[in-house]
């Protein structure tokens, strides 16, 4: 008799423990990350393959970015 009851508190505290964690409402790990993307070049290329614009950092440290037309814009 003493080891029913022992099963059967020991049950009724994985239920209510059960109860708590499915009712939780704090932020998830998935929602508390910033998806971050790192790359030294990134570049747009269309559908044939030829790249349309490219933005790079140099070696100065300098932010280049490349359009299509080839004029290039250097942000510092």
């Amino acid at each position: 008799m003493k080891t029913q009851r022992l099963a059967l508190a020991l049950a009724a505290i994985n239920l209510v423990l059960l109860f708590l964690l499915l009712t939780r409402t704090g932020p998830t790990a998935a929602q508390s990350v910033t998806p971050t993307l790192r790359a030294r070049v990134i570049e747009l290329v269309d559908e044939r393959g030829r790249v349309r614009s490219r933005l790079n950092v140099e070696s100065g440290g300098e932010s280049v970015f490349t359009g299509a037309n080839g004029r290039r814009v250097i942000r510092p």
